[in-house]
């Protein structure tokens, strides 16, 4: 083989290795950072993925590491986290960790409670509360909210009296106002 071949296929390996360390350094995000595991569970993660941010009085301080399915149907949807270790004297034992979401159809990313001053600190692998995310509520919402609209579309019916009277009210308004008024007749 020839020296230019020898270093061209040195080259190329040498930038082929380069990339992969590349991607694989840039998806740890807190690789070369101290951090400690904390848990939480929702009844559903309405579209958090794995690798989201979590964040601490609003700043990126952590990321969803794994999303565990629960065990039983009637179980919660586990979510473990990767906090940075300064947070440690924030974070506590009653912070509560909720779903938000970046504008209305944005990244969706954990946000975590300031804890109270006299609560117990957290050790890695404890289990925080959660609430609810507001999508959740939206749906449960809208659920119940669909049954009382359809009753009412019977307003909108035009056999309704009530549809029937309003028709009429715009007839009257709007042949009123077509009409010109006696004074302009007269001049």
């Amino acid at each position: 083989m020839s020296r230019e071949f020898r270093l061209g296929v040195f080259i190329v390996a040498t930038l082929l290795i380069l990339a992969a360390g590349v991607f694989i350094i840039g998806d740890k995000e807190l690789l070369f950072r101290s951090t400690y595991s904390v848990k939480t569970e929702f009844h559903n993660v309405v579209g958090l993925d794995k690798g989201a941010d979590v964040r601490v009085g609003g700043i990126h301080k952590g990321t969803v590491k794994r999303i565990d399915l629960p065990r039983q149907p009637d179980g919660k949807v586990t979510v473990v986290m990767n906090l940075d270790s300064s947070t440690r004297n924030i974070v506590k034992k009653d912070s509560l960790a909720s779903i938000k979401s970046e504008g209305l159809l944005g990244d969706k990313y954990i946000e975590i409670s300031f804890g109270s001053d006299d609560a117990e600190k957290l050790k890695n692998w404890d289990t925080i509360g959660s609430e609810p995310p507001l999508e959740a509520f939206s749906r449960s919402a809208d659920m119940k909210i669909k049954p009382s609209l359809r009753s009412t579309r019977s307003l909108d019916c035009p056999r309704s009296p009530l549809s029937r009277s309003s028709i009429m009210m715009q007839n009257n308004f709007s042949t009123n106002r077509t009409q010109p008024s006696s004074k302009a007749k007269r001049s």
